[in-house]
């Protein structure tokens, strides 16, 4: 097939659930509201420029427009889309995806994205592919931080590798990860995250002092997040920082009262040097269980030698 326009010389069975129009010279999207049960829909690798026509294809599940020329994400809001697929088009900022429900996996690979906004209302996303983008900074997390499903990301071949403990840092920022980089995580990486940023620095000396007064509590992080450069922030990151921390205190864009935009809930975000931290009994416990053999040893051997 060879039509400049999507659906417009056929007429494809009223029942049609799947169709493939990959590698053509379509421009346009037409006529596709005839075939209401289309679920599955392949305009991959055509001429289209702009996304339209699919307001009625309410059954629709699937959306492929790989290698196309398209420069905005738009004109899907309240589809049941739950893959979305856009790679290698002309897209530089996300939006047009707060409406989109349903939506768990989302291709942008291939475009030309510097910021991660707009994904933060997408509260469904499972699996976001940004390779071969130009995302570079880590605190571009922050719009994906608080997504409770997320679980795969891939920033390859993004600016964002280059920065000093990319892995850590974007597992401290997102710790469900299950895959990064096409690569799995594992829970030593995840440990590691956490020590980079020193959370459980206060701890640890806490417990040092009570058990070995005596003796000099040493940070022994053979990393540590002050050797990281601090990024600088643009007017427009600013503003949305501004905008979270009023809504972590408890303002209308919380979770309970989350409006009808889908406004991302007040989770607390990770982005910073270090988390508070309220040490109670119970951490206490916790973090003596870690570190417990080594510092009892010490505290043995301190006793035997007072016995003497």
């Amino acid at each position: 097939m060879t039509s400049s326009k999507f659906f417009s010389h056929v007429s494809p069975p009223a029942n049609l659930e799947w169709a493939d129009y990959s590698g053509n010279t379509i421009t346009r999207i037409e006529n596709a509201y005839q075939n209401k049960y289309l679920k599955h829909l392949n305009l991959d690798n055509n001429l289209i420029s702009k996304i339209e026509g699919l307001s009625e294809n309410v059954n629709l599940r699937v959306l492929s427009l790989n290698g196309n020329n398209i420069q905005d994400i738009e004109n899907l809001d309240h589809l049941h889309i739950e893959e979305l697929y856009l790679s290698t088009n002309h897209i530089t900022v996300i939006f047009g995806l707060q409406f989109l429900p349903a939506l768990h996996t989302l291709d942008l690979s291939k475009n030309e994205i510097e910021r991660m906004r707009g994904l933060e209302y997408v509260e469904t996303l499972r699996f976001l592919n940004l390779s071969l983008n130009q995302v570079r900074k880590i605190t571009q997390l922050r719009f994906i931080e608080n997504l409770p499903l997320i679980t795969e990301v891939d920033f390859c071949f993004n600016p964002i590798q280059n920065v000093k403990h990319y892995r850590f840092q974007v597992l401290y920022h997102i710790p469900q990860l299950r895959a990064l980089d096409g690569t799995e995580t594992t829970s030593e990486e995840k440990i590691k995250a956490e020590n980079l940023h020193g959370l459980d620095l206060n701890d640890r000396e806490l417990i040092f002092k009570n058990l070995l007064a005596e003796e000099t509590f040493v940070d022994r992080r053979i990393s540590k997040f002050e050797e990281i450069e601090v990024e600088s922030e643009s007017d427009e990151d600013i503003k949305f920082i501004e905008a979270a921390q009023k809504s972590s205190m408890g303002s209308h864009y919380s979770k309970a009262n989350r409006n009808s935009q889908g406004v991302m809930s007040a989770k607390p975000s990770r982005m910073g040097t270090a988390r508070s931290h309220h040490t109670n009994t119970s951490s206490i416990a916790n973090f003596t269980k870690q570190y417990v053999g080594e510092l009892l040893n010490k505290a043995h051997d301190y006793a035997a030698e007072s016995h003497h």
